[in-house]
């Protein structure tokens, strides 16, 4: 029996992944905000940059959310996060064949694909050893697990800026102290801010993404050198803004308590949006149409709306695939049980 899903968390998810789309069409797409870009064109660029930091701490939401209610391996969860993966890229392919976009040439390509998402590999990983994960927070007491996390990060942070293992938050390792805070906020962080009101919660992320962005956008013009060592800390999962930013966030949406279908179901399909833009052969193309929207707009106001509409398509387009990808799943999944439970006849 499946457990019913809290709306709150669903919609914190949509937020995040629109917020994964938001981050890929600004930097991803236009490329990181260097001095010579931003004093060029302030104003463009400080809606970028602005953007951009309101958006850093989406991944981060994504592993706290799953800490928060504590995921335990499953075999079966694993061949789901497969399938859909295995799924969703051959309906990439698909669809760049009817719309006669350049394929692979190789059958390597096509399955080489299937992993090329940094994010699943870190996540699938993570994933198999939440067990050894949940067991250390199990045996250990709130001082341990606190004084353990204090020094992780007091580690992790500054060693993601220098070691590939680490990769500036882009890493399993990252994951793993993400995912230990995502239990220690809900065990122990989230019942002693209860007295505070939900508002509140909701500030450290606010004036993060205020502090972010003012200190990028100023810098290129009053300490150029300080925004070239400044930018690498800005675009990283691992700077603590963005981690408390996440964890603001996490701490926000906990607070709020509704029951709704609609948001339940989009929110299935938030993986899936992720999966389809940033599918190796198509992630060029969501850039270039990011691009082309951007050349063909004449008003800041006039971009933002084009952008809002093309990213809200492509949410709701992933989340009928998802549905698609559910009852392909549901069907085969039916079908090897019949297979197994099969008794040949006496």
């Amino acid at each position: 029996m499946h457990k019913a899903r809290q709306s709150n968390i669903e919609l914190l998810r949509i937020i995040a992944m629109l917020m994964v789309l938001l981050l890929h069409a600004t930097f991803e797409t236009f490329g990181y905000a260097h001095t010579s870009s931003i004093t060029h064109a302030p104003w463009r660029w400080l809606s970028i940059i602005t953007t951009a930091a309101a958006c850093m701490q989406c991944v981060n939401v994504f592993v706290l959310i799953t800490g928060w209610f504590g995921t335990s391996f499953k075999l079966k969860g694993l061949l789901r996060i497969v399938s859909e993966c295995t799924f969703i890229s051959l309906a990439m392919f698909v669809f760049m064949y009817l719309l006669g976009l350049p394929l692979p040439h190789q059958l390597y390509d096509y399955l080489k694909v299937i992993w090329s998402y940094w994010f699943v590999r870190a996540y699938v990983l993570l994933y198999l050893f939440t067990p050894v994960l949940n067991s250390f927070v199990q045996q250990s007491s709130e001082k341990q697990l606190r004084h353990f996390l204090v020094l992780f990060f007091t580690l992790s942070i500054p060693l993601s800026f220098v070691s590939s293992d680490l990769s500036r938050g882009f890493s399993t390792i990252s994951f793993f102290g993400l995912y230990l805070l995502g239990r220690y906020m809900r065990l122990y962080l989230a019942p002693r801010l209860e007295r505070y009101h939900t508002v509140a919660l909701l500030m450290p992320y606010i004036v993060n993404t205020l502090i972010m962005s003012l200190t990028l956008w100023s810098t290129a013009f009053f300490a150029p050198q300080f925004h070239n060592w400044f930018l690498p800390l800005f675009t990283a999962y691992s700077n603590p803004l963005v981690i408390i930013s996440a964890m603001s966030l996490l701490l926000f949406f906990t607070r709020l308590q509704f029951k709704s279908h609609i948001i339940n179901v989009v929110a299935a399909g938030s993986f899936a949006a992720y999966l389809t833009h940033q599918q190796a052969y198509v992630r060029p193309h969501y850039f270039q149409l990011i691009n082309f929207i951007d050349q063909q707009t004449s008003s800041t106001a006039l971009y933002a709306l084009a952008i809002t509409v093309t990213i809200i398509t492509l949410f709701m387009a992933s989340a009928m695939l998802d549905v698609m990808w559910q009852r392909v799943y549901q069907y085969v999944n039916t079908q090897l049980s019949r297979i197994c439970t099969y008794k040949m006849p006496s």
